[in-house]
């Protein structure tokens, strides 16, 4: 069993890497992809660390990308994390979410909640900062339950701290990916207009289209119905199908685990094994 979507404290997840291999391993699986949004940041950490810890890292990256206004996220797996293309587009990718993060604070401020850069470590050490962060630090001020509601309240396109990022397309995305020696995927399809499916498949079928290797067949929130749907996708354009929990940890998706979602996931060994045939044959 295989986990191919994890996120670490390098962009908005709980865990350092170190601990993030730990989880794998105790949860069994054979390999892991480590795909912070935006940033390679921890992959050299994460290559280094898996033979030591008894697992197989597989590089990657989840890249936030926007199309007719709908948020559509691409993760590369097996990418070459010193790529000299990834490097720059990651770096104009995250100098972006700097900006937008400190007008962020400036709204939230605005807006009678009392945060600071100081709340925000991870901004300090500059790692990549996501909606998820923002909502981590309201929920410990005791603003909100939880950093999801916080994030809806608040964050949401329409809401009073929704502050839109300059991002870029999917497409770019798979060709950034793809010069960097890696494999595209479109994640989570269904979130990319989760209240019309037929609307996000579209999209989803488009980007398979111009040149995305395939998409997430196995993912933490699909139902049998969504997996069906995803796998009926994947066959009919003839893509590679690739899986994960999108683990982030507590404070940003709870009740996710690694290698399960929220129970129910397992990832096979088989869409690793497709994935190297096929890079063995471009």
């Amino acid at each position: 069993m295989i986990d191919l979507h994890v996120h670490t404290n390098n962009s908005d997840g709980t865990h350092s890497v170190a601990e993030v291999l730990d989880m794998a391993v105790a949860a069994g699986l054979n390999a892991v992809a480590i795909t912070d949004h935006d940033t390679v940041r921890g992959i050299d950490e994460a290559i280094r660390l898996g033979p030591e810890k008894g697992i197989r890292v597989i590089p990657g990256i989840e890249i936030n990308a926007k199309y007719e206004g709908r948020n559509t996220h691409i993760t590369g797996l097996f990418i070459d994390p010193a790529s000299e293309a990834l490097t720059k587009f990651s770096n104009e990718l995250v100098s972006r979410r700097l900006r937008r993060n400190i007008a962020m604070i400036e709204r939230l401020q605005e807006l009678g909640y009392k945060v600071d850069f100081d709340d925000f470590p991870d901004f300090t050490r500059g790692q990549v900062m996501t909606k998820g962060n923002f909502g981590k630090v309201l929920a410990e001020k005791g603003y909100f339950a939880t950093a999801g509601e916080a994030i809806t309240s608040l964050m949401e396109n329409g809401k009073p701290a929704y502050i839109p990022k300059v991002s870029c397309t999917p497409m770019e995305a798979v060709d950034v990916i793809h010069q960097a020696g890696g494999l595209a995927f479109v994640a989570h399809f269904h979130q990319i207009s989760r209240k019309d499916i037929d609307e996000a498949e579209r999209v989803c079928r488009m980007i398979l289209e111009y040149g995305a290797d395939g998409l997430e067949t196995r993912y933490s929130e699909f139902n049998d119905d969504l997996r069906s749907r995803a796998e009926g996708i994947a066959s009919e354009c003839c893509k590679l199908r690739s899986g994960g929990s999108d683990y982030h940890g507590s404070a940003v998706k709870p009740g996710i685990r690694i290698g399960v979602g929220y129970g129910d996931l397992e990832v096979p060994d088989e869409y690793l094994e497709a994935m190297e045939r096929y890079l063995r044959a471009r």
